[in-house]
């Protein structure tokens, strides 16, 4: 242990004087007024230190910098960009970004020229703290709009603003607000105002009003407005646009087939705005997913899936796959039980062959099944299980809500295995991110090898400028808990 704090004190010792002599260096650099020369090329010769954190300070040594930090980038892995602190020509102070563990390739843009790779990799080192941020573990929901550290509620489901408000859903069919900064909590929402504790809490991310489906009424949706205190707004379908999809294959008749309407009791547990079109979405246990015009509220179903419920739906955050939409099939999905699913919304339906299973609009055999053609298991067949590695072999347990960050990194609920998953989708590579597979107790705070879970079904991540952030129902140990990444 005092070898481990000598090293880590070097370290941060290290650290400082470069930052120092750096500063120094670029008040002299600043005064000869050095620019980059875009006629010359950029080099890039090392960087020290050899490993770190995020936003621990790292030196890249080379030359023709400059010394405009503003033109200069610095990426991670080739797509996680750190922040320039400041640059001369042959030196250059980043903050180190969050990027995936392990070793990782660091390349230098100046202005337009192209990306230089330095030599040797960083390793990215991570850990994270798990706390608990209100839920004293009993299984009754009573806090009398109080304070955290006595509130007692059985948590569902999980959202959050870009205040850092976190909104979740209690199994009596309670919608509250916690506020960590204020340390208080309250109700917002109640079953007799039309809410239903299944349905995520989704924050539309330009207008921050809080969007939820329902989870028996077919054409009904809540929204919140915070402007307003987050009072409740009932809004309902007003048209269904149900086809024409094109001619069935399987049959020589000219008519067109059309989808079935949701059943009218039906469960929609989200609503989701898509940032690729602007448009609200939704899919119902029937199949359905379902595009909702937000100016006028009519619909149109797009295309099926197999049936089955889906507790969490998210659109991918990659810039370059906002139209992609993830699916986490619960136990009882029709074809794909304790999987994510992918489909793209761009996409046309088309009808499928699968054996004797399935329908078509005329009743006449199940020979032909309609399902949209990019419709995609992403996870291994063979029903609930723990397995992690490339995503396309890894086993999930009745995945529970899913949330993408901003890097596009998905992160679900893995409530049969009583974890929080992780899913690089720029890699295709599953891991545990924090809590162990299939154990649940004793209940545990801690790091990510200690701190312990139990049936988590809610999940979400936000980012500030100084952390990052996942907050989590601990539905099986009635508590919120919060995941600090450092």
């Amino acid at each position: 242990m005092k070898r481990f704090i000598k090293t880590a004190w070097q370290l941060s010792f290290v650290v400082v004087v470069l930052s120092l002599a750096f500063i120094a260096c670029e008040d002299e650099k600043s005064k000869s007024g050095t620019k980059h020369d875009p006629n010359k090329p950029v080099e890039v010769f090392s960087f020290q230190p050899d490993s770190g954190r995020i936003r621990d300070k790292f030196l890249i040594n080379g030359e023709n910098f400059g010394n405009d930090p503003s033109i200069v980038k610095v990426f991670f892995n080739d797509v996680d960009q750190a922040i320039v602190i400041g640059c001369i020509n042959e030196q250059i102070l980043v903050s180190v970004p969050r990027t995936a563990e392990g070793r990782v390739e660091v390349s230098v843009q100046v202005g337009s020229q192209d990306r230089k790779v330095l030599p040797n990799q960083f390793l990215y080192k991570s850990s994270r703290q798990v706390t608990t941020v209100t839920g004293t573990g009993e299984a009754v929901n009573e806090f009398d709009n109080g304070v955290l550290e006595s509130a007692k509620l059985v948590p569902v489901y999980i959202g959050i603003d870009a205040e850092q408000n976190i909104f979740v859903t209690t199994n009596n069919d309670r919608l509250v607000l916690i506020n960590e900064e204020e340390n208080t909590i309250r109700t917002i929402l109640t079953g007799e105002q039309g809410f239903t504790h299944r349905c995520t809490p989704v924050t539309h991310p330009v207008t921050d009003w809080v969007l939820l489906g329902h989870e028996s009424v077919r054409d009904r949706f809540l929204m919140l407005d915070p402007k307003s205190n987050w009072a409740p707004t009932l809004s309902f379908i007003r048209n269904w646009n149900t086809g024409p999809i094109g001619k069935w294959d399987g049959d020589d008749k000219d008519e067109r087939a059309k989808y079935a309407l949701p059943s009218a009791n039906v469960q929609h547990y989200c609503m989701l705005y898509c940032e690729y079109d602007g448009f609200y979405y939704t899919r119902y246990n029937d199949g359905q997913i379902v595009r909702i015009d937000p100016d006028t509220w009519n619909a149109e179903i797009i295309g099926m899936t197999p049936t089955g419920r889906t507790y969490g739906i998210a659109f991918n955050t990659d810039p370059d796959k906002t139209w992609e939409l993830w699916l986490a099939y619960d136990d009882n999905g029709d074809k794909v039980p304790h999987s994510l699913c992918t489909v793209d919304i761009r996409d046309t339906q088309t009808w499928v062959e699968v054996n004797g299973r399935g329908s078509h609009p005329w009743g006449e055999g199940e020979k032909y099944y309609l399902i949209m053609s990019s419709f995609a298991r992403k996870t291994a067949e063979g029903g609930s299980g723990y397995r992690d590695g490339l995503l396309e072999q890894s086993l999930i347990n009745a995945p529970r809500q899913i949330s993408f960050d901003r890097a596009g990194i998905l992160y679900v609920g893995d409530n049969g295995n009583h974890c929080i998953r992780k899913v690089d989708t720029r890699t295709g590579i599953m891991s545990v991110y924090v809590g162990i597979p299939r154990v649940s107790t004793p209940f545990a705070n801690g790091n990510e090898k200690d701190a312990t879970f139990r049936n988590v079904h809610g999940i979400v991540t936000i980012e500030t400028t100084n952390d990052y952030l996942i907050y989590a129902s601990d539905y099986g140990n009635n508590r919120i808990r919060k995941i600090a990444e450092e």
